[in-house]
């Protein structure tokens, strides 16, 4: 669907801008290629955290 698309674009475009300091930081000590290459696996990250927070939260809160 392509709802979806566009929340997933626009989810990813507010990381990239809330984010823009840290990348910023990442281009001038890597180069713009790398901070780029840093982007995806930055949103790996948050979306990592984000599913160990709701394990870590379901786990507690409806199985203990």
């Amino acid at each position: 669907d392509a709802r979806w698309l566009a929340a997933i674009a626009a989810g990813a475009t507010a990381i990239v801008a809330i984010n823009r300091g840290f990348y910023a930081l990442l281009s001038r000590r890597g180069g713009p290629a790398f901070a780029l290459a840093c982007i995806p696996l930055h949103i790996v990250y948050f979306v990592c955290a984000g599913l160990g927070f709701a394990i870590a939260f379901v786990e507690r809160r409806f199985l203990r």
